[in-house]
This record gives structure tokens, sequence and C-alpha cells, in this order.
């Protein structure tokens, strides 16, 4: 698989709106990855071949809009196949599009000529077809997000609110709901439009994410209690819920370590000796 990253300083929009944009090649054979809770979102292009998302085979669909998981999902890449993500702080992808992101809760899966404009979507896709340098992206990617942004649905609030969550500043509903001054039914309404993910659910998914990149490992006991787990139990079980494997594993192979770290996911050759 090749998996590269690309460079978002050029573009000061891009850099303001988006969290980051990556090429996926298959190169001459299939492969499989599983995907994990990360509390982004993306949208994804596919330029040439195709891609199977768990159940969903509908290969004539080329740009989708890819829910906010909160469990480990499958994905499936055809041989000389290749896809450009752009990936999105969920509060920041609905100044993109006209609906809440409650609509991709649990993973759901849009077709973004659903919800965006389909003539300048499928535009995009043909000139990043034509030219797949990675200057040309970037520019196309700018112009097109350029083009539907709507500055009326940006809600500055919710946008605290993801931050803060992902800096781990806070890690209890109650605590979050007090320090930006509202009750925790409007914190849910503002997320339910917003993020589509449960304050609850984003915590403990930005939780997770800062545990996959810790290096100094004394025991899980210790871990648990260091990113305010109530106990080990509590730990392991929602570390398995959201990696589909438990922590003792990840952190005694260096493979889904090196995985992590390289693409951000684990390549099936590696996840599947757990």
């Amino acid at each position: 698989m090749q998996y590269k990253r690309l460079s978002l300083e050029s573009s000061r929009f891009l850099s303001e709106m988006v969290h980051s944009v990556y090429i996926i090649s298959s190169g001459n054979r299939d492969i499989s990855y599983q995907a994990i809770p990360n509390g982004y979102i993306g949208l994804t292009l596919i330029l040439e071949g195709h891609s199977a998302i768990e159940t969903l085979t509908d290969h004539s669909t080329k740009a989708w809009i890819v829910g906010l998981i909160t469990r480990p999902l499958s994905v499936y890449q055809a041989a000389n196949s290749t896809e450009i993500t752009v990936v999105f702080n969920p509060v920041k992808l609905r100044s993109f599009i006209p609906i809440p992101m409650h609509h991709f809760a649990n993973g759901n899966m849009i077709p973004a000529a659903d919800i965006m404009p389909k003539n300048e979507l499928f535009e995009l896709l043909d000139k990043l077809m034509e030219d797949r340098s990675e200057d040309n992206v970037i520019t196309q990617i700018e112009t097109f997000l350029s083009k539907i942004f709507d500055e009326r649905s940006y809600h500055l609030a919710s946008s605290k609110v993801f931050q803060m969550i992902q800096s781990l500043q806070i890690s209890e509903v109650a605590d979050l709901s007090n320090y930006i001054g509202v009750s925790t039914t409007t914190l849910r309404n503002w997320s339910a439009d917003y993020i589509g993910l449960t304050p609850k659910e984003l915590i403990q998914i930005m939780r997770f994410q800062k545990v996959l990149n810790e290096t100094e490992i004394q025991n899980l006991t210790d871990l648990a209690y260091r990113f305010q787990y109530y106990d080990q139990a509590h730990f392991s079980k929602t570390f398995k819920q959201l990696s589909g494997m438990t922590p003792s594993n990840y952190f005694s192979d260096k493979k889904l370590g090196f995985d992590f770290y390289k693409y951000g996911r684990w390549l099936n050759n590696s996840f599947d000796q757990k």
C-alpha cells in the first residue's frame, strides 16, 4: 500500500478548514485494513478502481462522505485503485454541507453527490483524474471547497467544544457543560448538529487516540489511571470496543504500533494475527 499525506502549507484556506489530505494507492495487489475511530470525518474521492467498506460495495459512486465511526471498520481496496481522502474536523465539515452531522452518526456513509453540488463535485473528480500531482490535488480541492463554503454554518462554540475534548482539557461531560456555560441538553444538541458524536463518545475516542500514541508503558493499570479510566477493566473494555483488540495485544506488537504511526490504521496482514 502506498500512503501519502499531502502538505497543506501552500493553502491558507485548507490549513484553516481541513485536518489533512492523503492519497492511498493499492499498487498491484488487493489490500484490506481496519480503520479506527478518531473523531474525524472524510470526503473520499475514488479516482481509479474501487473500494468496499464493510458490506457496502457500490462501485458506481466515486465520492463518499464516510461517517464518524465508533468501532473498527473493515475496508477493502482492489488492486490498481487510487483514492484521495479529505479529512475534516466535523464542526468544519458542517460549513460545507447543508445537513446536521448526526446523519453520519454510527459510521453512516452518504454519497457526496446527495448533499454537495453535483456539477462542482464531478468537475473536481474529472480534474483530479486528469492530473494527480500533489500541487493540482491541493489546488482543485481548495477551489471546490471555496465554492461551497458557507460561513453561516460554522458554529464557534461547538468548535471550542471539539478542541477542548481533543486536547483532553476536560474529560467529563458535566465539567465541559459547566465550563462552556450551557446545560448538558444544549451541549448534546450542539454535538448532534455540528459534531455527529455525543460528547461522551468523542471523549472516549480522543482519549483512546492519545493512548495509542503512548510509548512509555510501565503497566496497563498505570496507563488506565493516567488517562482517567475508572479501572483497568473499564480501560480494556473501551480499548477493545474501539480497536477490535485488547490493549495487551496492541502494546506487545511493534508491527501494530508501526502501522498506526505510519498509516493511522492497521493493515490486515498484522491485524489478522490478533
